[in-house]
């Protein structure tokens, strides 16, 4: 990753910058002009502008480079090129595009300014970073429960849209895989790798806390996420169901988050899902999932040994229809590092990924 990249990254997503945002995009698309995250990324910031025609030959270029992605990285990619190409401004409101920058709205004053519009505004955009700067700066919020259900969804959104762009980098590429060893630094030696499962811990801390030594935020990752489908063969279009387990396999209790929804990658939600079929298969499946702000009780503690699991009909998120393979990858992921009542959180992501057969 350039360094042009982690700059625009940085002003889209941290300083709310858009028009130099922008620029340090071009930059970084200028000087890696094989990368497919830059591209990725780059058609996204140009389509949020409503530049579709600029964005539609960016994502060209990442469609070009898609065999270097895991299947995350190629799905987002192709979900973007088709919505690129039935592009439709959103709807008209009171916030003219040219506002939705930091150095237009840091002139605006707080007071008698509607920061709530200029976030839902930024939002419905895809423009995360203004939108979190616009409710920083709204005065007296939240101001009832659906206000503070809506501003969750918007940090976590830009959480979520940054942590995409590393999830994309570290699934191995290639379509389909069934084992493989996870990308961390650690000098220890790693653990077994087992069928279907990869614990990887990539926050700062990583190698202390694998090696048994605390980490940044007290908590170590012993963790592991595996993913199983039913039937693992059947004829096309047989029910089909996904089973997902977290499991703490160290010897110190660690928090987790056990609601474990499910949306598609870089939504918000604790788990995302990618599926990659056959050739030429096509998800004709839509799903949109409101996410709300995550109760208490579901952030608990895993005592050694102990496991949360949830499961999913594939059916409501996939068509599965056409005869082939398919690989199911799930990733789950917690940014926050404490939990309400000061529960401390093991932090990263975690994939698990399986390969079902459909006749």
């Amino acid at each position: 990753m350039t360094e042009s990249f982690d700059r625009a990254n940085e002003l889209w997503f941290h300083q709310a910058r858009t028009s130099e945002a922008l620029d340090a995009y071009g930059v970084a698309f200028d000087e890696s002009p094989d990368d497919p995250v830059v591209a990725y990324q780059y058609a996204r910031a140009l389509s949020s502008v409503a530049r579709p025609d600029q964005a539609r030959a960016v994502i060209e270029v990442a469609l070009s480079r898609i065999e270097l992605l895991g299947p995350t990285g190629r799905r987002v990619i192709r979900r973007l090129a088709r919505d690129l190409n039935e592009w439709r401004p959103p709807p008209a409101d009171d916030i003219p595009l040219t506002e939705l920058d930091r150095d237009v709205l840091e002139r605006l004053p707080t007071d008698g300014t509607d920061w709530g519009l200029i976030a839902h505004s930024a939002a419905e955009r895809e423009m995360f970073g203004v939108a979190v700067y616009a409710l920083d700066r709204w005065p007296g919020v939240p101001l009832d429960g659906e206000d503070a259900r809506e501003i969750d969804d918007i940090r976590i959104a830009c959480a979520n849209s940054f942590a995409m762009l590393a999830q994309m980098r570290e699934e191995p590429p290639g379509e389909f895989f069934d084992d493989w060893t996870s990308t961390s630094t650690s000098p220890v030696d790693p653990e077994p790798v087992w069928p279907n499962r990869v614990e990887r811990v990539d926050r700062p801390g990583a190698a202390a806390a694998a090696a048994g030594a605390g980490s940044d935020t007290g908590v170590t990752d012993p963790l592991s996420f595996t993913v199983e489908v039913s039937p693992p063969i059947a004829p096309a279009e047989t029910p089909t169901t996904l089973e997902a387990t977290l499991r703490n396999l160290g010897d110190v209790p660690v928090g987790v988050n056990r609601r474990l929804l499910l949306n598609n990658p870089g939504q918000p939600g604790e788990v995302w899902l990618a599926v990659d079929g056959p050739d030429g298969y096509f998800n004709s499946v839509g799903f949109r999932i409101r996410v709300g702000t995550c109760p208490d009780e579901f952030y608990v503690t895993l005592d050694p040994g102990a496991s949360v699991g949830t499961s999913w009909l594939l059916d409501d998120y996939e068509s599965i229809d056409a005869p082939g393979e398919y690989t199911v990858t799930l990733t789950y992921h917690q940014e926050l590092p404490v939990g309400p009542k000061g529960i401390e959180l093991a932090t990263g992501t975690w994939v698990g990924s399986t390969s079902f057969t459909r006749t």
